[in-house]
């Protein structure tokens, strides 16, 4: 059997030179640069910008949209808005917005009439606190701090005999108790006078 073309007698027109994606690139940037100075003009202008963010720290605050919602309202890529928004008072929005939330819910329980309506008051608070706990903790996670500090008292004299024998009876029945430890006695520096 004879091999033949699927194109075999097609006039083929000159070869087109593919364009890369670093050319489409470089070609839209070069665009994009200042004829005065050479620097770049960025892509969206500054009152734009500045439009943006405070549409999404209002909606932050109140609750009325999401970020994804008015980066697609103003024809803003997500991430841009998101990079906008972490340079600026986000996170005091969002503390305020969780603020709000919890107030109101706590307005709720004053207001409640009947023991169901209550309890429903009393869980809202308590969801919007874990949801604020979990999604702001900065401002709403319960803080830890942990103090690592030890005082050395050097004991002399007749003291320092009661407290040695104290600590021996203590070794002695620690002795038999597992995830106990104490120090040996020379294994702490004395003070320096």
């Amino acid at each position: 059997m004879e091999h033949t073309r699927i194109d075999e007698g097609v006039k083929r027109g000159p070869r087109q030179r593919k364009i890369k994606p670093a050319d489409l690139e470089r070609e839209t940037r070069q665009q994009l640069k200042s004829h005065e100075n050479g620097r770049f003009l960025p892509a969206y202008s500054p009152t734009e910008r500045q439009d943006a963010i405070t549409e999404a720290l209002n909606a932050i605050e109140y609750g009325s949209s999401t970020v994804e919602d008015i980066a697609d309202r103003r024809s803003i890529p997500s991430s841009t808005l998101y990079s906008w928004l972490v340079g600026s008072e986000a996170s005091s929005a969002r503390t305020r917005f969780y603020a709000h939330l919890i107030t109101r819910a706590a307005m709720e329980i004053r207001s409640a009439q009947n023991p169901l309506d209550l309890t429903r008051a009393r869980e809202e608070v308590t969801a919007w606190i874990k949801v604020a706990e979990r999604r702001d903790a900065a401002a709403w996670g319960q803080k830890q701090q942990v103090d690592h500090s030890v005082t050395l008292v050097h004991v002399e004299g007749e003291l320092g005999l009661i407290a040695s024998s104290l600590i021996s009876r203590i070794r002695e029945s620690v002795a038999h108790t597992p995830n106990a430890a104490l120090l040996l006695p020379e294994s702490v520096d004395p003070l320096p006078e």
